[in-house]
């Protein structure tokens, strides 16, 4: 499993809510891949995120401005301002959140990034943060391309939607060879800050950067782990009772 590139020190506010998902806004027709120059915003944007000399307001007005050239690409931001309408926020009146930013959630901007493929990465940029896990856009970069992730109806009727990603995003190996990158990545939320319950879901990202559910496991009773490993609690959301399998 690849190694996250996130700041632990944006984390620790209000607990969101405990669904993978929070529904956006569709997309029914094909989204080209935009152009952009994804290798050289890497480069810097992951220079950024590891430099743990660099003053915090400096990193963080650095990681800003990084997610803002993201914005100006994809749009990641719409998404923010279409939760913010069904639930009240302040986005809803259509106001544009780099005038406001300072006055947004505090994880708001927030870059992780996941390698997926050889030239390929997955970007999962905040509108929110909460207590265990933030919820905000993910993002398809290949070499000189970006476009949002959209993800397939639950039902066999509808159009893939772009969606309010909710969870930690990880790279995932397991269905192939540990040296070789598959196109699955997975979600994970947990619904108390002791992690002992909550959901994984995996998924496969395939042509137009369209995401497919291949697995869901959850946890709903918060019970407490049954057995404490190096002085910590035993926590597997891999052997997490399963709801769904694509497989």
């Amino acid at each position: 499993m690849n190694t996250h590139i996130r700041r632990s020190v944006f984390q620790g506010f209000a607990v969101l809510t405990a669904a993978v998902l929070l529904s956006a806004f569709n997309v029914a027709v094909a989204q080209p891949m935009l152009a952009f120059k994804a290798k050289v915003w890497l480069a810097e944007t992951e220079e950024i995120l590891r430099d743990t000399t660099m003053d915090f307001e400096v990193q963080r007005q650095r990681t800003l401005t990084q997610a803002r050239t993201l914005d100006e690409v994809v749009g990641w931001t719409a998404l923010c301002a279409d939760d913010d309408a069904e639930h009240g926020g302040p986005l809803a009146n259509g106001t544009d959140p780099w005038t406001i930013v300072d006055s947004l959630s505090f994880g708001f901007g927030l870059l992780s990034i996941e390698p997926f493929a050889e030239t390929e990465h997955l970007v999962h940029v905040m509108c929110y943060t909460g207590a265990y896990q933030g919820s905000g856009a993910l993002v398809h970069l290949a070499e000189n391309g970006a476009r949002l992730v959209r993800f397939e109806p639950d039902g066999d009727d509808g159009e893939p939607e772009v969606d309010l990603f909710t969870g930690y995003i990880f790279g995932d190996q397991r269905h192939g060879d540990p040296a070789l990158p598959t196109r699955r990545f997975v979600s994970r939320t947990v619904y108390r800050g002791l992690g002992d319950c909550g959901s994984h879901a995996v998924y496969r990202l395939g042509e137009e950067s369209i995401a497919s559910l291949m697995e869901m496991r959850e946890k709903a009773e918060c019970e407490g782990p049954t057995e404490i490993c190096d002085g910590n609690p035993c926590v597997d959301p891999e052997q997490w009772p399963l709801v769904y399998s694509r497989d």
